[in-house]
């Protein structure tokens, strides 16, 4: 299985990924290979704390596999203690999502965004999502920490579409 973005041109992908992270006036999506999250079991977003998320879905097991997440439940700050609230609320419907191991990089789930984000008072951020890789099981190790990036779509073209094969 590998995992690829596809652009039109060169001018598309420089255009995407020259700023494929924060900025205050040109917030294009984040990449985020230098901010780490842990992920937890939780019920409800009172249950995160700064750092962490956790996800939860159709299984209703202890341990649930990346494939059966239905929402992800995040804290606006990361382990360092940014905030990325800023971040979070350019997260659109249909967007991607990708949740990968700091440790294991074949221990990722991808998303598509299947409604903006909610920040709730408590400091945690709630997504539908829906998982776009179907196939074995791969479950998400309770405590490890976890890189969240997210990919912005753009709805008026197909070109800036996440390839899967």
């Amino acid at each position: 299985m590998s995992y690829s973005i596809s652009f039109n041109n060169s001018d598309d992908c420089n255009s995407n990924f020259s700023n494929f992270h924060r900025e205050a006036d040109n917030i294009r999506g984040f990449d985020a290979n230098s901010s780490k999250w842990k992920i937890i079991k939780a019920d409800s977003t009172d249950d995160i704390n700064p750092g962490t998320f956790a996800i939860t879905g159709t299984n209703t097991s202890d341990t649930l596999p990346w494939r059966y997440a239905t929402t992800i439940v995040l804290s606006i700050k990361d382990f360092s203690g940014e905030n990325y609230s800023n971040w979070l609320t350019v997260i659109n419907e249909n967007d991607r999502l990708m949740i990968r191991s700091v440790k294991n990089p074949a221990d990722v789930g991808i998303y598509i965004i299947i409604s903006a984000p909610i920040i709730h008072s408590s400091g945690a951020c709630t997504m539908k999502i829906h998982n776009v890789v179907n196939g074995v099981n791969i479950y998400p190790t309770i405590n490890d920490e976890y890189y969240i990036s997210h990919l912005p779509i753009n709805q008026a073209s197909t070109s800036n579409s996440l390839i899967l094969n």
